[in-house]
């Protein structure tokens, strides 16, 4: 049996640790709205940080060239923001 991965399972591992960090980060947001402290914020940005980097390698791999938004999406962003 090979021990080598496949690209699909790489991507799919990479996005389960990244679920599991905004999994994670929800629940500690949740407790940071209720009693706020310094240790949660940065659990929070910490965790965001590693299931943003999951998701951005992720894309990079599927996207065929460099990204460049259009102007829906760009205001798209800014809605969410």
């Amino acid at each position: 049996m090979s021990t080598e991965r496949t690209t699909e399972e790489l991507r799919g591992r990479k996005l389960a640790h990244a679920y599991v960090a905004l999994a994670m980060s929800r629940t500690v947001a949740t407790r940071f709205a209720v009693e706020p402290d310094q240790g949660a914020s940065q659990s929070l940005l910490t965790l965001l940080a590693v299931a943003s980097d999951l998701l951005e390698e992720i894309l990079e791999d599927q996207m065929p060239g460099p990204y460049e938004p259009s102007f829906s999406e760009a205001s798209d962003f800014e809605f969410l923001m």
